[in-house]
């Protein structure tokens, strides 16, 4: 009888988890008992690459948080060393892996050659270091692909359309959404890009030295896979990037072999040439093989960096809501999932503010805290969440009368603060409590007939407790918290089995009626309370669990990250009428009012998309103009910046003249009329005193930037240059004659640019320009600057009040606003004198109501020329 005696007798198998904040490794004998594990933690063993809880969070792109490729590399070599000393090589027949799902390596064309004849006596890290079209790896914590999400399901036909095709709707850290975010945003990397894999198939490639297929499993948690032909989807492919499927490679069922190990392990380490390397799979699919998960009505829970709850099906039936992947050790069967990504690290960010860093405190506060927190409700996200989708913040809730109350008459009311061991009991509850409000939406068992639990807070047995009262049923853990890489060595085994039988066998034959036997075996660690008491806590955490539901759904309708709930309309004939300039003026009007408004995510990525694609109908200089607005005069018609000089001196285009207005209708300046509704307006005295406000900080910024010479002009009519601090240095005490002389020189200028046939002749100065009054000097380059910087202006006052709002929330709109804006990442938009301008206008909004500043923003806006 096939089985665990049909393994060789002293094998080894050897499993990895290739995790966000470590790479570990398992080892199991031929009678699945562990005998070696080891570990390597990123962030204090390769402190040289300076992550933070093994990832980077780009500072210009909020979301995007990626790893570097080859850091992944380095610990994958160290781990081996590690653990050369407690194991021989030689007697490990077959190696598997786990690889944090949907993060993606990108092998740059030629990279196979290398690949596959790597040199022994040199590290991997030397070899491998230049294999990659671009250094980094976009993980699963990414949430910049909103936009790429929109796309991709509409073109398939909506999200429950690519759900029912791929076994999920478009998520942003899913790999179809981040490659097309890649093809978009680098094509030269997209290009240059032969082979994409998983992380998990990324390291299966490193030690077969060849590119290894991506499994069924993982290869669901990409947004391009047929989840029930198990084959690459054309419709999902075409949608993502052009000629995506031959750099895909092919799909393998995740018990089949990737290929014998690599020559360079044999020689290096002493491997057995013929050991097998199994196909490596996702992280949470490996958890569910080494938790034996196997029991329709069991449920799993890790806690670990991302939290998860996970079970299995016989049937598929995708939702918008949750995750569908092939069962790894079941061919015919499905894995149901549900993630989160604000897990331990929400966990521990609670424990140090609020339980003086210590694990002890924190439990000690859960300890004396009574179950369901006196009606207190917490929302914690430290990160953006996946599930609900909601951005980051804090929002907390107590829930009056609580005691005796029911479903129907509870009342909640939103506080700014929990006492510490109340804000400790409401991380933990509200995160359980989240998990089984989903889980039974998404059609979990309810009550399931156990939890197995799994995670580094698995050890936790406080957590563990709460875990039994809100979901009404026994928890059970395993021996080791690190259910992933045991998985992965069992999976090794098992493949290593399948192979040697010439076809599938059920996992389940390796350790039927022997599970207490070996390393698997999962033990009780609390009992379901059966008493009349137990019930009834049980009953009201139902209650607490709907309510909690309930909020859930008004701050999604409200600053939810994928709602969609119509506001503002600016229909395409009334924009696509509008000269671009206006265009472009109307599209950051409109940002203003998709800041200021409560719709979701969803409305707000799509409508502010197609509004500044619109206003991009610009040529491609007037959109250089905006990506340097920020540091640069840009007058109110749109008109670029010609940017340096072969002398290395900015020029600037001055405002067209009303000879050029006459001449050319599409340079008078455009009026936009919009119209705003507030529930609470702004006084009319309180009005004239905030703009004054405002007037006295456009005035403090503007003499910033004349004492920073932060705009230098340049001449192109004469041989004469001014610089900008000398054209502002008039005194009192200046000669009339030498007054005339200079405004005879600036009309004759004038003169010579009204009768100038071309819209982009060239400014002799930029600060001393004289209005129709014949005024000049300072007072003249205040208004001047108020009217050529309307576009920055504009933009830092959609940032300002987007730091304005409660606690970060909308930090998120904000990088995406600046990202459509300024294409150009990275370019320096913090010319002194904006900045201080942003600080003071900050300042001035300290005292100032949410509606009232809103209200003044507005108005300010009004002095600008659109």
């Amino acid at each position: 009888m096939v089985g665990r005696s049909s393994l060789p007798e002293g094998s080894l198998f050897l499993g990895f988890d290739s995790s966000t904040q470590s790479l570990k490794a398992t080892v199991l004998n031929n009678e699945l008992i562990v005998v070696a594990s080891e570990i390597v933690n990123f962030d204090s063993e390769l402190a040289h690459y300076k992550t933070q809880g093994g990832v980077y969070r780009d500072p210009s792109d909020d979301g995007h948080i990626f790893s570097p490729t080859i850091m992944w590399v380095e610990a994958f070599e160290l781990l081996l060393e590690k653990l050369k000393p407690k194991i021989s090589f030689s007697k490990v027949v077959a190696v598997s892996g786990s690889g944090q799902q949907h993060g993606s390596v990108y092998w740059k064309k030629g990279s196979h050659a290398v690949l596959s004849s790597l040199d022994p006596s040199k590290t991997l890290v030397s070899q491998l270091k230049d294999a990659f079209s671009t250094m980094d790896s976009p993980i699963w914590m990414d949430s910049s692909t909103t936009k790429q999400c929109r796309e991709i399901e509409n073109a398939v036909g909506g999200a429950l359309e690519l759900s029912k095709l791929t076994g999920s709707r478009a998520y942003e850290r899913y790999t179809g959404p981040q490659i097309r975010k890649i093809y978009q945003t680098a094509p030269h990397v997209y290009e240059d890009t032969e082979r994409i894999s998983l992380v998990s198939s990324f390291m299966a490639s490193i030690l077969v030295g060849n590119y290894a297929s991506i499994d069924e499993t993982d290869g669901a948690g990409m947004n391009l896979m047929d989840i029930n032909q198990r084959t690459w989807s054309k419709t999902a492919l075409e949608a993502t990037a052009p000629g995506l499927e031959e750099k895909l490679g092919k799909l393998a069922p995740a018990y089949a072999v990737a290929g014998r190990i690599s020559p360079y392990f044999v020689e290096r380490l002493q491997f057995e040439k013929n050991c097998l390397v199994i196909q490596w799979s996702g992280d949470n699919p490996n958890s569910l093989a080494g938790l034996t998960l196997n029991t329709p009505g069991d449920l799993a829970i890790s806690l670990g960096t991302s939290d998860t709850v996970f079970g299995i099906t016989t049937e598929a039936k995708p939702s918008l809501e949750g995750h569908v992947f092939p069962n790894p050790v079941e061919p015919d069967g499905y894995m149901v999932m549900l993630c989160y990504k604000n897990g331990s690290l929400t966990r521990e960010d609670v424990r140090n503010r609020c339980a003086e860093k210590s694990w002890d405190v924190f439990n000690g506060y859960l300890e004396k805290t009574p179950p369901l927190n006196d009606g207190k409700l917490g929302f914690y996200y430290r990160d953006h969440e996946i599930l609900p989708p909601l951005p980051v913040g804090f929002h907390r809730y107590t829930v009056e009368n609580f005691n005796d109350a029911t479903s129907n008459n509870l009342v909640e009311r939103e506080v700014e603060e929990f006492d510490p061991p109340s804000e400790v009991r409401a991380i933990v509850e509200g995160q359980l409590l989240s998990m089984r409000g989903h889980a039974e939406r998404f059609g979990m068992p309810n009550p399931p007939k156990r939890i197995i639990a799994t995670g580094g807070a698995s050890s936790n047995e406080r957590i563990l407790h709460s875990i039994a009262q809100i979901f009404g049923c026994p928890v059970f853990t395993v021996q080791r918290p690190d259910s992933a890489s045991l998985g992965a060595a069992l999976r090794a085994a098992h493949g290593w089995l399948c192979n040697e039988e010439g076809s599938f066998v059920p996992i389940s034959c390796m350790y039927k009626g022997n599970l207490e036997k070996t390393s698997l075996g999962a033990k009780l660690a609390v009992a379901a309370g059966e008493g009349v008491e137990d019930k009834e806590l049980l009953q009201k955490y139902t209650v607490l669990m709907r309510k909690r539901m309930e909020i859930e759904k008004r701050l999604v309708e409200k600053i939810g990250r994928a709602q969609a709930h119509g506001l503002l309309d600016f229909s395409s004939s009334s924009l696509s009428s509008c000269s671009p300039p206006r265009n472009l003026a109307r599209a950051l009007l409109f940002a203003g009012d998709l800041l200021r408004s409560n719709c979701g995510d969803l409305l707000r990525s799509q409508l502010l998309h197609y509004h500044l694609s619109a206003a991009k109908e610009l040529s491609r200089a007037q959109v250089d103009c905006v990506a340097t607005a920020a540091t640069h005069n840009v007058n109110a018609y749109g008109q670029k910046e010609e940017g340096l000089t072969r002398r290395g001196r900015k020029v600037c285009i001055s405002p067209p003249s009303r000879t050029q207005q006459l001449k050319d209708p599409k340079q008078k300046k455009p009026a936009v009329s919009a119209s705003y509704h507030f529930e609470n307006p702004v006084p009319e005295k309180e009005s004239k005193l905030m703009k004054e406000n405002m007037d006295e900080i456009y005035k403090k910024s503007a003499r910033e930037r004349v004492r920073g010479s932060i705009v230098q002009t340049e001449s192109s009519v004469t041989s004469s240059t001014y610089s900008s601090g000398s054209s502002l240095s008039y005194s009192s005490s200046e000669s009339e004659d030498k007054k005339q002389k200079h405004k005879r020189k600036q009309k004759k200028r004038r003169h010579q640019r009204d009768n100038s046939t071309s819209s982009t002749s060239f400014a002799s100065d930029s600060a001393s320009h004289t209005d129709s009054n014949g005024k000049c000097g300072r007072k003249m380059s205040l208004k001047n600057w108020k009217n050529t910087m309307w576009m920055p202006n504009m933009m830092f006052l959609l940032l300002s009040w987007s730091s304005w709002r409660h606690k970060s929330h909308l930090f998120a709109q904000r990088n995406d606003i600046i990202g459509e804006l300024m294409p150009r990442r990275g370019e320096d938009v913090g010319a002194r004198g904006i900045y201080q301008f942003c600080l003071d206008l900050m300042s001035l909004a300290s005292s100032i109501s949410l509606d009232r500043r809103l209200t003044a923003l507005l108005q300010v806006c009004e002095w600008q020329p659109w």
